[in-house]
């Protein structure tokens, strides 16, 4: 059998085509920083990255196969992508040349994850690797892969290398930018779409399916729709919660293109709201406003919590309020993380400066049997001289039923 890993084997269709589609200064630099000599890149969401994009189509909504799963795996050796090795199944083998990737070596037909430990160990001792450090995404690596991992290369170093990733995925390129600004667009139009259709005597469930229709034929793919009826704080879209004459609702809409998602959160009422609610909505905005002063090019990430904190003190009913701030992209709450309550995020991001092309979600809540649920949730990227909202529209109170 010839070695899939020698320089003369030949390469499958699809492979080493087309120029490497991030930022690979920026990675060997987090790897260095991290002490890490190579990367095992096994997560859906970092193998699209890694590739520019690239997922099988066969598992865009599952990854069990079996008595195992879907296990495709980058081999990223820092400083040397010439070396970067792909392995996937044998669907990824019939797609690849529909949708060709960067990498410049390939072993496919692999049907599961658990036939990949013996490639992976042939590729770390053909490149002397035996004794090195190497990181691996510990979330997403299964039990069964690292076990055989850790028995073949007894001598490696496993270290968890997420943030690193993270780290390389905090900027976000032109396009990037570009299809986060129409997913947060699109969700909100969507969200404004189901306040327009919401009518007395619909369930919450009934308009959640509301809204997840219209993103699909918007051209998203549906992650989730948050509904709050009136004074109710409990969000989960059910049959027994119903819509009534002169209620506020809340949607909380997730959607994603390509991966990258919108997600915001935009109130609606049938007629005018209570003043308290008003009152409130006024107060969050100005929480809200109040974050994103400080963002720019250079200014610390915990500006953003400092600003919003300072806010909430300002406001009669900040003692109600809940705020927290996270990066949006590929992944929902990724870098960079600034809060450590009440989500237990390490903020390490917090002292480090925010850079051109970050984006971050922040969220303002008030729930309590007073008013409701009220919150607002906004998508920022940061900007050289300051930053810009993506999906900025119906931050008011949005009519229902008009």
């Amino acid at each position: 059998m010839a070695d899939p890993f020698s320089q003369s084997a030949a390469k499958p269709q699809g492979v080493g085509v087309g120029p490497i589609p991030f930022d690979r200064a920026r990675l060997d630099r987090a790897m260095d920083e991290a002490g890490v000599d190579a990367l095992l890149v096994t997560s859906h969401i970092n193998i699209r990255y890694l590739t520019g994009g690239y997922h099988c189509l066969f598992y865009d909504t599952m990854e069990e196969l079996g008595v195992s799963k879907y296990g495709p795996t980058i081999l990223y050796r820092k400083g040397q992508p010439e070396r970067s090795f792909f392995l996937g199944s044998y669907f990824d083998k019939e797609q690849l040349p529909n949708d060709p990737i960067w990498v410049p070596n390939a072993e496919l037909g692999n049907w599961v994850g658990t036939t990949t430990p013996p490639l992976i160990a042939d590729w770390v001792k053909k490149e002397k690797l035996e004794k090195a450090t190497l990181g691996i995404e510990s979330p997403f690596l299964s039990v069964e892969v690292y076990t055989e991992l850790v028995k073949l290369l007894p001598d490696v170093k496993w270290v968890n290398a997420v943030t690193v990733l993270e780290y390389l995925r905090a900027i976000k390129t032109p396009q990037e930018l570009e299809t986060l600004r129409i997913a947060s667009d699109k969700v909100v139009e969507a969200m404004q779409y189901g306040f327009r259709r919401l009518r007395p005597g619909m369930s919450s469930r009934d308009i959640e399916k509301v809204v997840a229709d219209r993103e699909r034929e918007l051209g998203m793919t549906f992650d989730y729709c948050l509904v709050g009826f009136g004074k109710d704080t409990n969000r989960t879209p059910r049959a027994n919660m119903t819509f009534e004459a002169g209620m506020i609702a809340d949607f909380d809409s997730g959607g994603n293109i390509n991966g990258y998602i919108g997600d915001l959160c935009r109130m609606g009422s049938h007629g005018e709201p209570e003043p308290l609610q008003k009152q409130i909505l006024d107060e969050i905005n100005h929480v809200q406003m109040s974050a994103r002063q400080p963002m720019k090019h250079g200014a610390r990430g915990g500006s953003i919590l400092e600003a919003a904190q300072a806010a909430i003190k300002e406001c009669e009913h900040g003692s109600w309020m809940g705020f927290i701030v996270h990066g949006m992209g590929l992944v929902s709450h990724e870098a960079p993380r600034l809060v450590n309550r009440p989500i237990p995020y390490a903020n390490e991001w917090a002292e480090r400066p925010l850079e051109t092309g970050m984006v971050v979600s922040i969220e303002t809540t008030v729930a309590k049997p007073d008013c409701g649920y009220i919150k607002l949730e906004d998508t920022i990227a940061v900007t050289a001289t300051g930053c810009e909202g993506f999906g900025d529209g119906g931050r008011g109170w949005n009519p229902i039923g008009s």
